[in-house]
């Protein structure tokens, strides 16, 4: 009888081991494979690819000056990043390019929300944006972006060439290393 018990007990905890190592080797093969997507996300596919920029205003942070995207010059590839204030991967994908700041030298970023002026200023200031000359941050009074890419989720990436024309749009965080190879394409 006793040794029935030691039996049982080492054959419960054989399978407990089994299982529990089994379970942790899936998931850390998720969580990996969930990195790897990350860094590599597919394409959004908006049907305005090779096509021009559509023009809509983008209201500063100082209030008073506004950008006219039809006017963004060519020669310069260009990221337009629709985001929210209080979006934790918007956050994030914001730091990133804060931090890739030099490598990212030769691309100039258009970040803005449809939030109000003053959550808008809070997150531009608490990110340091004023210190980043590639960036400008704003609102899109007229909810245009929005609607025309049918942006519906945050953050959303526009990336655009040389030439002012769409190359890929995103849904979600993208890796810098990912920015670097599309707009060198």
């Amino acid at each position: 009888m006793k040794h029935r018990k030691i039996f049982y007990f080492f054959g419960w905890t054989l399978f407990g081991l089994i299982i529990y190592f089994s379970i942790g080797s899936y998931i850390e093969y998720s969580y990996e494979n969930r990195i790897y997507n990350l860094t590599l996300r597919k394409p959004f596919v908006t049907g305005l690819e090779k096509k021009l920029i559509p023009s809509f205003d983008i209201f500063l942070v100082d209030s008073t000056t506004h950008i006219n995207t039809g006017e963004i010059p060519e020669g310069k590839p260009f990221i337009l990043l629709y985001f929210s204030p209080y979006c934790p991967y918007c956050q994030e994908q914001i730091r990133e390019i804060v931090v890739a700041e030099k490598e990212l030298k030769d691309i100039k970023f258009y970040i803005f929300t449809q939030f109000s002026f003053s959550e808008m200023k809070d997150f531009y200031y608490r990110n340091r944006l004023d210190t980043s000359p590639e960036i400008l941050v704003g609102i899109d009074k007229d909810y245009f972006f929005s609607a025309y890419y049918k942006a519906y989720s945050v953050p959303f990436v526009a990336v655009y060439g040389r030439d002012r024309r769409l190359i890929n749009a995103f849904k979600g965080k993208i890796s810098i290393g990912q920015i670097k190879t599309i707009v060198k394409e």
